[in-house]
């Protein structure tokens, strides 16, 4: 794997850990497909969302994360409340 490309997924990765300004109904999944993060998609992607960074499973949920981002917050908001 290129140097630039595990740079990338480790920054990712540190920014996911980094918690408080950084969002996702757990830590394995994404808020808008409920697919779990890497595998066949690779590194999960973010999105910035009112100064929060969104972690995503790939790009095409940031497109239905953007088109609606409220829905995806409080369905995970509300998974979050239950657990």
């Amino acid at each position: 794997m290129p140097t630039s490309i595990r740079t990338i997924i480790a920054a990712a990765l540190i920014t996911f850990a980094a918690g408080a300004s950084t969002f996702a109904a757990d830590s394995k999944t994404c808020i808008v497909s409920g697919d779990t993060f890497g595998g066949d998609k690779g590194p999960p992607v973010s999105v910035t969302y009112k100064g929060r960074t969104i972690m995503l499973c790939c790009k095409s949920c940031i497109r239905k994360f953007n088109a609606n981002p409220e829905k995806y917050l409080g369905a995970a908001n509300n998974t979050q409340a239950g657990q």
